[in-house]
């Protein structure tokens, strides 16, 4: 699953990336694999925002690719695979949460909060 996880990963990134500028897959794959080593041993951000985009910019820039493009592929990369499904969530978890209060209001009518 782990290995899975990571291929799904520099595809995510050589796609992103190709939209910005033709990189060859084995310069994303180094890239990406120093990127997300880089922001496994340095865990100090909230969903590794930060370090994601400035290892990427790093890595990618040792391979002569624009520094906007790394940090445009890194920063979609944190779009697609953490804010989005976060924001998909959080609806559920309100809509719960929601739920939840009007059950408890309907069996203690009297009681106020």
């Amino acid at each position: 699953l782990a290995f899975l996880w990571f291929l799904v990963i520099i595809l995510q990134y050589q796609t992103v990336i190709q939209a910005y500028e033709n990189v060859p897959f084995t310069d994303t794959f180094l890239a990406v694999s120093a990127t997300l080593f880089t922001k496994v041993i340095l865990p100090v951000s909230v969903g590794d925002l930060g370090i994601r985009e400035g290892a990427s910019v790093f890595y990618y820039s040792l391979m002569n690719v624009p520094r906007p493009a790394a940090f445009n592929a890194a920063f979609l990369i944190f779009i697609i695979n953490f804010l989005l499904p976060a924001l998909a969530g959080s609806i559920f978890v309100f809509r719960l949460s929601w739920e939840n209060t009007r059950l408890n209001r309907k069996k203690n009518p009297t009681e106020r909060n």
